[in-house]
């Protein structure tokens, strides 16, 4: 199924085939289409930058969604701490006024 050679076919593929449900799989996980549509595309570039260590211990379809599964639970994990840093501060300043 994956073919070396010629790498942006292969991706091409890879997001016709597999984009809707890689798509939805992002906005499950963040509530936010516009965010959905960034994580979508990081996700691909990850495949696209990494498609030669794919081992092929799984099926294709399985490598890409734990990828976006892993960038959507990073994304999920830095904006909770930006949140948190930030209404941290918020806090700190009215106590001090």
């Amino acid at each position: 199924m994956i073919i070396k050679q010629d790498r942006s076919a292969e991706i091409e593929y890879l997001i016709d085939e597999y984009g809707d449900d890689i798509l939805r799989l992002c906005y499950i996980y963040t509530k936010d289409y516009s965010q959905a549509e960034d994580l979508f595309q990081e996700v691909f570039i990850k495949v696209y930058k990494n498609i030669d260590k794919f081992r092929q211990d799984s099926d294709v379809y399985t490598w890409i969604t734990k990828i976006a599964i892993n960038t959507c639970k990073d994304y999920l994990k830095s904006a909770w701490i930006k949140e948190t840093f930030c209404f941290g501060r918020l806090k700190e300043k009215k106590k001090k006024q």
